[in-house]
């Protein structure tokens, strides 16, 4: 029964951080079965929309929990080229095999 403080950020390739950032308060509440101290597991989940990735590099995702930082996630970041459409209308098919 204690009260965490959750944050997920971005770091950029120099090691900035970018403004991208999940903050979250909540408690933790034992099963009835758990043993005082035991660990368990809080699920968590978050979408995160409009993100722009500056330019290609190595990214880190960190993971903080009471303001001790707990995991990072490597990401890379690349360009890839985009295809030219002509913008043609699509060729018909004849039916009637003429």
């Amino acid at each position: 029964m204690q009260d965490h403080r959750l944050e997920i950020m971005l770091r950029g390739p120099e090691h900035q951080e970018l403004p991208v950032r999940v903050e979250a308060g909540f408690r933790t509440a034992p099963t009835i079965e758990a043993q005082f101290g035991e660990p368990h597991l809080v699920p968590f989940g978050v979408t995160i929309a409009n993100v722009e990735i500056p330019a290609p590099g190595l990214y880190h995702l960190v993971l903080r929990l009471d303001n001790d930082e707990k995991a990072t996630y490597r990401l890379r970041a690349i360009q890839v080229p985009m295809a030219v459409s002509m913008g043609g209308a699509p060729i018909a098919s004849d039916p009637a095999g003429s």
